[in-house]
């Protein structure tokens, strides 16, 4: 299946370059879409191998007599918490690895469980929809917002929190901001470990 050729993709790449490099490095994304991917393989030293959780524990427990360190990597890795989550194998410093990162935060489409970065509060009246056709009424009905249409226009018929600062995205907020093109989220990387 194709999934289990992902899996053996991504155990053959850990294993082919797991003793060529000095630095493990656990990263953390938040926000994590397919040009941030892009960006962070492109402008990261060393290889950057993004796997399920459990293919990289294995992997790792597999190497665990050997490299009794790796214990402190498998526990992170066992963490149901962590959602999104690659691996880094470099030669270069943390320092650099530090710098890289930071440069590649920005603004982004919040994903669901994020943090948002603003309150986002849409107006009732018929201009937060003014760009969409009204044959969207029936999906944002099914988002749960009130919508009405009125001479050929979306109208919403009350406010809608679209975000609140500090507080996790919901997933009716984090796809009501995407479909209006807001980005109240920040896409970032961390080294856990």
């Amino acid at each position: 299946s194709n999934q289990q050729e992902l899996k053996d993709k991504a155990f053959h790449k850990l294993t082919a370059n797991f003793k060529k490099f000095n630095n493990l490095l656990l990263l953390e994304t938040i926000n994590l879409n397919s040009e941030n991917q892009r960006s962070l393989s492109s402008e990261l030293p060393g290889l950057l191998i993004f796997a399920k959780k459990s293919v990289m524990r294995v992997f790792f427990l597999d190497q665990l007599i050997s490299h009794p360190q790796l214990q402190t990597l498998i526990e992170y890795l066992e963490n149901p918490k962590l959602k999104e989550v690659c691996l880094l194998m470099t030669n270069s410093p943390r320092k650099t690895i530090d710098e890289v990162l930071l440069s590649l935060k920005r603004q982004e489409f919040a994903h669901p469980g994020s943090i948002a970065t603003a309150n986002v509060t849409l107006s009732a009246g018929d201009q937060v929809f003014s760009s969409m056709s009204t044959t969207n009424d029936g999906y944002l009905r099914s988002l749960g917002l009130s919508i009405a249409v009125m001479e050929g226009k979306l109208y919403l018929e009350e406010n809608f929190i679209a975000a609140q600062k500090g507080k996790p995205v919901t997933v009716v907020q984090s796809k009501v901001m995407k479909i209006i093109g807001l980005k109240a989220g920040i896409f970032e990387t961390r080294v856990l470990l």
